[in-house]
């Protein structure tokens, strides 16, 4: 190692980061919706929930009919009982005029509808396959068009869109799967004009239970849902290969969970709020590793930093940086153990040579200023 207080009035010797830039901090990239940049910035940005968001709740509106509609449901049952014949039976099950009336065309040109984006996606998947049984009540009349230019092929139940069936918007978006009381309910696939697309569970017109959400540029989420938003177990999957899997709660990380980048690097451990923070183990790499407490993506309480070439700090960090009391050792056997500040030594400090000789001292800064003997 060398003479101990050239050692010592090094900081750069014992710097986390060294000449590199923390990793953290150097290869960080943030999901975003539409192939913004990924910033590079800070640990924050790749786990800020604004930036996570998934779009399912500004999907079209899929129940534009069911408020108007609903009041028709009791009448709807008192006519069924006095009639008989198939075309009276289908007339129960109409939506009211006012709000959807026949297209006119037939169902196969549905298609002509569908926008650039949505036939480019739909050419990717596979055939969307309906896996539950029809509602035996439940009829399929001609495609209709509403108001608001939606138009909606597939079954009904009271004037209401119920069972299997598929409409596209004005502006191309696309859903086909499963309706209850005119929302989309039970299993469907939603794909935005923009290419955006949702395939899973759904209850009352918001993606609940598993499903994925695949956006345009590649980036993914497949996983629990809640009302629309990223909740329990997930992974999210970036273009670039950067990955999360683990916990969330109301589309932000918290809990348990493992991240990964492109160049090796990983944290796994505790997140909360979209920040890591808790316990947990970020492995640079490099090969440098800390173990040790955490407070919004910065190493802050009790923890232990080590570097591939041997080195080891065992100490109190505070805003990701060494702070409090504190021991590095050097790969030689030397070590110093004592008091730091901003990253420094800073205070009263004992340095041990390789030869096991202790030699007590005060710092500033991480300038030794003077060696304290027996008698001081």
């Amino acid at each position: 190692m060398g003479n101990c207080q050239a050692c010592m009035n090094d900081p750069q010797n014992i710097n986390e980061y060294g000449a590199h830039q923390n990793a953290k901090q150097a290869s960080l990239h943030s999901m975003v919706r539409r192939s913004q940049p990924f910033s590079k910035a800070s640990l924050a940005e790749i786990v800020n929930a604004s930036q996570h968001q998934l779009r399912t709740s500004q999907k079209p509106s899929i129940n534009i009919q069911k408020e108007a509609s609903l009041s028709m449901v009791g009448d709807g049952v008192d006519i069924q009982k006095q009639k008989t014949n198939s075309e009276q039976l289908i007339s129960v099950h109409c939506p009211i005029a006012k709000l959807a009336q026949h297209w006119g065309r037939p169902a196969s040109e549905l298609q002509s509808l569908i926008g650039p984006k949505v036939k480019m996606v739909l050419s990717k998947l596979k055939e969307y396959q309906y896996t539950r049984g029809d509602d035996p009540e439940a009829v399929h009349l001609e495609p209709q068009i509403f108001e608001q230019g939606m138009v909606y092929d597939g079954q009904w139940k009271y004037g209401l869109r119920q069972g299997r069936g598929r409409q596209v918007w004005k502006e191309g978006s696309y859903y086909e799967g499963y309706w209850k009381n005119s929302c989309a309910h039970g299993h469907g696939r939603l794909i935005h004009a923009d290419g955006d697309y949702y395939e899973g569970e759904w209850d009352n017109d918001k993606a609940h239970g598993q499903g994925k959400y695949v956006h345009a540029d590649g980036a993914s989420y497949e996983g629990s849902w809640k009302d629309d938003k990223q909740d329990g177990l997930g992974h999210e999957i970036w273009p670039d290969g950067t990955s999360y899997k683990g916990a969330y709660i109301q589309s932000k990380k918290e809990g348990h969970g493992i991240f990964k980048w492109p160049d090796g690097s990983y944290y796994e451990g505790e997140f909360l709020d979209n920040a890591i923070h808790g316990m947990g183990t970020y492995v640079w790499g490099d090969g440098r590793t800390y173990i040790g407490q955490w407070r919004q993506n910065k190493m802050h309480g009790l923890g232990e930093f080590k570097w591939a070439d041997g080195r080891r700090y065992k100490g109190s960090y505070q805003n990701d940086k060494k702070q409090g009391y504190g021991t590095f050792d050097w790969p030689d056997g030397s070590k110093y153990v004592g008091e730091w500040h901003d990253g420094k030594q800073h205070g009263l400090g004992s340095v041990v040579d390789e030869k096991g000789e202790e030699h007590r001292g005060r710092w500033d800064n991480g300038t030794l200023l003077e060696w304290i003997t027996q008698k001081d």
